[in-house]
């Protein structure tokens, strides 16, 4: 086993500290370490426990010890290793992994199925109980696992996939699926936390119970926390039962949080902010795409007490409500006047009227600039006042012409009016490196209103034989031009998303 262990690190390139062991727990091993926490138990910091594939209905606790926990995915990257290695709860015992000793990011979680934890006893002292992993006053790194179907068996309980408090952990690409009946975060819930950083993560499918109160944050719950950032996420078709805020992302009296290039769709809320409700908190909201959400009041987004500066962003498809009293299908304002930048609101619905924009009282003065707004300022609804009293400045009402295409249905079009019609100056505005779908976020020197920039052309410096360039979209919608300097003979084949040729044609110099 030591041989073949060494190949697999030596062929995939992983560096394990010289120093370091590798201590093995394999569940079929007659007379070896077949539970997880004897190989913790045997390791000290900086080794690694390598788990090998099996069902384990073991509870672990990391002791304090900036080890590495992982399953054969941490060398071979195949997601089969992470569906079968297995720590079960067994419909049985909750809490499946803790970090409660002050481990820091070096103590490293990789490549697990955590699944069927269960709790159902109700008590003040464990209203934060979390279920799949639980971490307090510790900063682990939770990477790669699938973290699903885990459940509370009774009401006001939190934190159903993952429960992270008092922390700055790292918690990245990680499935947190199917997890259920949580009051607060039925897939993460985030408590009294500095630093935490959530990225790359699919948290999908996850449901918080009410009970006799308001469930909130169905997918990602954030309380009373700081200086956080979510970025690259996918937040999708989380719910509650009967009374919830914040479908997809719920955040309470927390500031400085960076909300960067973030999928959120198909969320519902019973009450506030199907796809996100700002409660008393600040921080920047940059790149996002929001759609196809549905709550009460705040399809898309509901600021409460909030003034998060919303940038590049796109929202579109949101509803409020069935019955005939709702409004603000894209976003609704509250004591909250935050600024809009350079963000598409579009194709969003509500039966009282603000199908995109609803101000809700006299004291929120949202801003405009840059935006595609469908039906502008006179379409907005206004609770308490006859007119908008805020900034609207250089704003457009146009279809925004989506793509249609591939996994970015929403991103421009060739014809898109969007395309180069965002501020000239963006100084300040916090724009990523990147669009939504990993281009450029700036292109032909003007940034678009949206979450998706239009690449207008691919360059090569010094053009190499045989060149093969991918474009996007593709299909075209209209035309391809095709820019060479000193072409000399150079031919150039094209061919659409199956891979057939549909056109040829040589450059005879200009």
């Amino acid at each position: 086993m030591k041989k073949i262990l060494a190949f697999i690190v030596l062929f995939t390139g992983i560096y394990l500290n010289s120093n370091a062991t590798v201590i093995t727990v394999d569940i079929n091993a007659a007379g070896g370490l077949q539970h997880i926490q004897d190989g913790i138990n045997a390791a000290n910091n900086g080794d690694t426990v390598l788990v090998l594939p099996g069902v384990y209905f073991d509870t672990i606790n990391f002791n304090g010890k900036d080890i590495v926990v992982a399953s054969r995915f941490l060398f071979t990257q195949d997601t089969v290793d992470v569906s079968q290695t297995v720590i079960d709860g067994n419909h049985i015992n909750s809490r499946l992994v803790k970090f409660i000793s002050g481990e820091t990011r070096s103590a490293r979680l990789v490549g697990f199925t955590i699944t069927h934890a269960y709790h159902d006893q109700f008590s003040y002292s464990n209203l934060r109980i979390g279920l799949g992993i639980y971490i307090n006053n510790s900063s682990p790194s939770i990477e790669n696992n699938h973290i699903l179907n885990n459940e509370f068996g009774m009401w006001y309980l939190s934190g159903g996939g993952i429960c992270i408090i008092q922390s700055g952990a790292l918690i990245k690409n990680n499935l947190i699926q199917h997890n259920g009946e949580a009051f607060y975060g039925a897939g993460l819930y985030i408590d009294s936390c500095n630093n935490v950083l959530i990225e790359g993560n699919l948290v999908d499918h996850n449901s918080t119970t009410s009970g006799y109160g308001c469930a909130k944050g169905n997918g990602v719950c954030i309380m009373w926390s700081e200086n956080l950032v979510l970025k690259n996420n996918t937040i999708s078709n989380n719910y509650n039962d009967q009374a919830g805020s914040g479908g997809g992302l719920y955040t309470l009296s927390s500031a400085n949080i960076l909300i960067e290039n973030n999928r959120i769709f198909s969320n519902t809320a019973t009450f506030y902010g199907g796809g996100i409700c700002f409660d008393k908190s600040q921080g920047v909201f940059t790149g996002n795409l929001i759609y196809i959400n549905s709550a009460d009041i705040g399809g898309g987004i509901y600021f409460y007490n909030s003034s998060i500066p919303v940038i590049n962003s796109t929202i579109v498809q949101n509803v409020a409500g069935n019955s005939p009293d709702r409004y603000g299908g894209g976003i609704v304002c509250e004591n909250s006047s935050p600024q809009f930048y350079n963000t598409i609101l579009y194709g969003d619905t509500a039966t009282a009227g603000g199908h995109e924009v609803a101000i809700r009282d006299s004291s929120s003065h949202p801003s405009f600039i840059n935006c595609d707004i469908q039906g502008g300022k006179e379409a907005f609804y206004l609770a308490d006042t006859s007119c908008y009293p805020g900034d609207y400045t250089d704003n457009i009402d146009a279809d925004p012409l989506f793509s249609g295409i591939g996994k970015d249905p929403y991103s421009l079009s060739f014809e898109s009016p969007c395309v180069d019609a965002g501020t000239v100056d963006t100084t300040g505005l916090f724009l990523p490196a990147t669009d939504l779908a990993g281009f450029p976020r700036i292109s032909f020197g003007i940034v678009d209103i949206g979450a998706y920039e239009y690449q207008h052309c691919i360059g090569f410096p010094g053009m190499p034989r045989n060149l093969q360039a991918i474009l996007f979209s593709n299909p075209a919608t209209d035309k391809v031009e095709i820019i060479m300097q000193n072409p000399g003979k150079a031919k150039v084949l094209i061919y659409n998303s199956s891979g057939i040729q549909v056109h040829s044609g040589a450059f005879s110099g200009c």
